[in-house]
């Protein structure tokens, strides 16, 4: 029986609040860090932080390329080119997120990240774009 002195809309309002913060589709928001035009400024590399939810401070880490002088990413935004997570290895260490992008060419981006990372998604092509992918030295 439900103790009368706690509003039932309080229990209800609580319970889903926590299961809300377990779901894995928690709204997810970016931080953009880096932003970089191609050579001929036709596109924009944007490099952002993922975080999802109030206990990750760093999700991992997305690239995405952006046509024209546009730079901004929605807050849902997984990417468009790149995408990796600090998701944790049998050791139970949490995989490196960083990454670095350089244009080689109008068409031509590498990305390079550290030999740990946990990538959740990496395209080759993308808008006219070849995406070549290395390691960090």
């Amino acid at each position: 029986m439900l103790n009368s002195t706690k509003p039932r809309g309080t229990i209800a309002a609580g319970a889903l609040l926590i299961f809300g913060a377990c779901r894995s589709d928690f709204p997810c928001g970016n931080t953009i860090s880096r932003r970089l035009p191609s050579p001929g400024g036709a596109r924009n590399a944007v490099v952002f932080e993922r975080g999802c939810g109030a206990m990750t401070s760093r999700a991992g880490t997305g690239v995405s390329i952006l046509e024209g002088r546009d730079t901004t990413l929605s807050p849902p935004d997984k990417g468009n080119v790149y995408l990796n997570d600090n998701h944790p290895g049998p050791d139970g260490t949490r995989a490196p997120t960083e990454v670095q992008v350089e244009w080689s060419s109008d068409t031509v981006l590498v990305v390079r990240q550290l030999v740990g990372a946990h990538v959740v998604f990496a395209v080759i092509k993308r808008a006219g774009v070849t995406v070549k992918y290395d390691t960090l030295r």
